[in-house]
């Protein structure tokens, strides 16, 4: 892994609404929410983490997966994370788990790692909707396409980092042999409070 340099959690928030804006399940609670408001879609597609309106903007924007008060996903979420923005190569994602989901689990036989769930999904052995979101990131990597980062946590870089944000997209690089892949990563030794974790 390669560290880039050290971000903010708005830069995690930014990441977290670019790679949900794209996602056929979520993206309709930030469209709606940014057309209630007469706000351009550019708030999440080109964020100015400079800018602190925008910032707590994105931060209220994201309050449909329960981050302002720790609920839904953001359960057990830490306070206390240190952010980095990396890349990825090959030998890390071979380590990274998805979060504690029951879909996911199922899709790397109970091993949650990422690598056994895109083998599977390439040997055909997954007939499942998330197949039809895989092909459309596959789509958008090859017709250059800007693909938001992937979201890490863990309780540090060594350990076996687990998705919090972009479980389809991890999974396409994985499954298209992607040599390096950008990620935010948080560390914290609280990571594992995370319900999902």
């Amino acid at each position: 892994m390669d560290v880039i340099e050290d971000c903010s959690e708005h830069n995690m928030v930014g990441a977290f609404l670019q790679g949900e804006i794209e996602s056929r399940r979520y993206k309709h609670h930030i469209l709606n929410k940014l057309a209630a408001d007469g706000t351009a879609r550019a708030v999440v597609d080109s964020p100015d983490f400079t800018n602190r309106t925008d910032n707590e903007y994105r931060r209220q924007l994201l309050a449909y997966r329960g981050y302002l008060d720790g609920t839904y996903l953001f359960t057990g979420f830490a306070k206390d994370w240190h952010w980095r923005r990396t890349e990825l190569h090959a030998a890390d994602m071979e380590k990274v788990k998805y979060g504690k989901f029951a879909a996911w689990s199922e899709f790397s036989e109970g091993t949650r790692l990422v690598a056994r769930g895109a083998n599977n999904f390439a040997l055909g052995r997954i007939a499942d909707e998330t197949l039809h979101d895989i092909f459309g990131t596959i789509r958008k990597m090859l017709d250059g396409i800007y693909v938001a980062p992937v979201i890490l946590i863990g309780t540090a870089l060594d350990d076996a980092l687990v998705v919090f944000e972009g479980h389809v997209r991890m999974t396409t690089y994985v499954l298209t042999g992607r040599a390096r892949v950008a990620a935010i990563v948080g560390t914290s030794a609280s990571a594992p409070n995370w319900y999902a974790y």
